[in-house]
């Protein structure tokens, strides 16, 4: 069985929203921080013309920053994880989770996708509520994450921390593992609204 993760993102900002699976509210933090804004133990730094984004050649605080690669991704993953309540985090040890750049073309057409960047996770394997001990599955659970889809939409929000997000879809597909279809999640889950 496959499900897929959302296959298009609406624009609308979420707010404020409580992440209940995770226990937590989602904070929303600027990266970089605002000039003039304190974000951390960072001294505040006041706005004027080289603010964050300016620099000798523009570089400003983004000299030497990459875009996450998937290692910093499955970290991320990882770390959602850990935080799942007791129950569901048992459950989710026995789920293999990976990072890919992007889904590849196959993926796509099975999904029946044509943007790459519209799948950000990918749930593959049986739903526990359809395994068997009589029949195992020939393959582990698998969670796929799509690195440059995710960095694509948390850019384009602009409303939403990374980690927020990373953890947002990992659980969204942590639920297929659990048997739960895309209307059962939007029937609880409004976050893509």
């Amino acid at each position: 069985m496959i499900s897929t993760g959302r296959l298009c993102r609406p624009l609308r900002s979420v707010g404020v929203r409580r992440a209940r699976f995770l226990g937590g509210p989602v904070k929303h933090r600027p990266f970089p921080p605002a000039a003039g804004r304190r974000a951390g133990p960072h001294p505040v730094r006041h706005a004027g013309p080289r603010d964050a984004f300016a620099g000798p050649r523009g570089g400003g605080e983004w000299r030497g920053v990459a875009a996450p690669d998937a290692a910093a991704i499955a970290a991320l993953a990882e770390r959602a994880r850990a935080r799942l309540p007791d129950p569901f985090r048992a459950i989710a040890a026995g789920v293999v989770v990976v990072v890919e750049d992007l889904a590849a073309d196959e993926t796509l057409a099975e999904v029946g996708a044509e943007d790459p960047f519209a799948l950000t996770g990918l749930y593959q394997g049986v739903a526990l509520t359809e395994a068997s001990h009589a029949d195992p599955a020939p393959l582990p659970a698998t969670i796929r994450l799509f690195r440059r889809a995710i960095l694509d939409e948390w850019a384009e929000r602009g409303d939403v921390a990374l980690d927020d997000l990373v953890a947002h879809i990992l659980v969204h597909e942590f639920a297929h593992h659990l048997g739960w279809s895309d209307a059962d999640i939007a029937a609880i889950d409004r976050w893509w609204e």
